[in-house]
């Protein structure tokens, strides 16, 4: 259709204009992955689980603590999409797997309590860091019958 080329302009034109195009998304994928940066994994039933794959809801509390008893019980309720649930307790770990059944909230457990607290500060549970990546997505800091079901919604992690 069309006569041989006999010039490399051509290409070097298409070949630069791919590098540019590709510069800008490498670009734009780096500006987009804001939020604070997770450890690279905690222990999960005496496993290594990463942090950095998928999304990971991290759901501090104190065992001993009827507003964190109420918040998990709510989010028991919630039909999570493709979210894994970690629960951490700040206090008394020995008491949250009974928390955790008393609440019906489907979740693994770490004691990596001090680890996760060097990178995401708060003061009394409950606190909790929807993780995409391993970047946060959002801290929740409020637990009631509104939040944290409108910021997960809103994320598109549950129903």
């Amino acid at each position: 259709w069309t006569s041989p080329s006999h010039s490399h302009r051509g290409a070097g034109l298409v070949l630069a204009a791919i590098l540019v195009f590709t510069a800008a998304s490498y670009g734009i994928t780096i500006a987009q992955q804001s939020g604070i940066q997770a450890p690279d994994a905690v222990t999960v039933d005496g496993k290594t689980y990463s942090l950095q794959q998928g999304r990971i809801f991290l759901y501090f509390f104190d065992p001993a603590c009827s507003h964190c008893f109420d918040a998990a019980k709510q989010m028991s309720t919630y039909t999570w999409k493709d979210a894994k649930v970690i629960a951490i307790p700040t206090t008394t770990p020995q008491f949250a797997a009974q928390f955790l059944a008393d609440t019906g909230l489907k979740a693994t457990v770490t004691g990596d309590a001090a680890k996760l607290r060097q990178v995401f500060k708060f003061g009394d549970p409950p606190y909790a860091v929807a993780l995409e990546h391993g970047r946060q997505k959002a801290a929740l800091i409020h637990f009631d019958a509104v939040e944290p079901r409108k910021t997960l919604q809103a994320l598109g992690w549950i129903d």
